[in-house]
């Protein structure tokens, strides 16, 4: 095993702490002279494991303050698709600044959908970072990230396999996700509020969320448009984002998904 601390900028203080607390030969600091946010901060650390990995090396995202369970990886592992490019990705439970676990399921929580085709994940994200395993085919064919509204490493693999390779799905909590006040992400609770009322033209009374949705369709399919280059993109999510064909859209409503279908649906065709 390799693990490699990827610090974002030139905190020499940062880097001299971790590696006074950590003196293990199998951990790499990787430091950097300049802050590149997230996205390119991930594929800085991606590239320098990739230039060590050997061929059958596997790959798992650690965000740095949640806390993986003992068989995290092991399951993680056992579940992995027999290809060369695949993933496979867990539930998580969300837990406090001091570990109290403030809810079971990351899943349930924020209502994610249980859908693993393109179309479904483009419109939607279900997979969290901390949960992938993936195979080093997978992790190289994902160089580099593309540059896209809301884009991050995690959505960018999941799309990436789910258009040329297989996702196995394990429902079953193998990490402890932390919530406190600084998460980049964070877990997102949906509102209270119907998300289809009696009124079908609701959504397109405000003028922000005619906005809003003209963005998510946008944002997507800027997403499909990287996918398709990379010879990545399936043929239900480019009838919908390159050819706007909305035919089959709208028939799955569980989770998350069904917000984000409507919203890129309005935007499709206000667009």
């Amino acid at each position: 095993m390799r693990i490699w601390l990827v610090p974002d900028g030139p905190d020499e203080a940062t880097a001299a702490a971790i590696a006074e607390q950590i003196a293990d030969p199998r951990i790499v600091i990787l430091s950097c002279n300049e802050h590149v946010g997230v996205l390119r901060n991930v594929e800085r650390g991606v590239e320098a494991a990739l230039a060590e990995a050997g061929a059958d090396d596997l790959f798992a995202f650690a965000d740095q303050d949640d806390v993986w369970h003992r068989d995290k990886l092991a399951k993680g592992v056992a579940a992995l698709p027999d290809a060369p490019i695949a993933m496979s990705t867990h539930d998580a439970r969300i837990i406090d600044s001091e570990g109290r676990v403030a809810a079971p399921s990351v899943n349930a929580y924020e209502e994610r959908h249980p859908y693993l085709d393109q179309l479904a994940l483009l419109i939607a994200n279900s997979v969290s970072g901390m949960s992938v395993v993936a195979t080093r085919e997978a992790i190289a064919r994902a160089l580099p990230f593309p540059e896209a509204p809301e884009l991050l490493h995690d959505w960018w693999l999941t799309l990436l396999v789910s258009g040329l390779g297989t996702i196995a799905r394990i429902d079953e909590p193998l990490v402890d996700y932390r919530q406190h006040g600084g998460n980049v992400i964070g877990a997102k609770q949906p509102g209270v509020l119907p998300l289809l009322t009696l009124s079908p033209i609701r959504p397109f009374l405000g003028r922000s969320y005619r906005q809003m949705a003209r963005e998510a369709f946008a944002g997507r399919r800027d997403i499909a448009i990287h996918l398709q280059a990379r010879g990545a993109l399936a043929p239900p999510a480019a009838a919908f984002f390159i050819h706007r064909r909305i035919g089959g859209l709208l028939v799955r409503w569980r989770g998350n998904q069904r917000r984000y279908a409507i919203r890129c649906a309005i935007g499709m065709l206000l667009s």
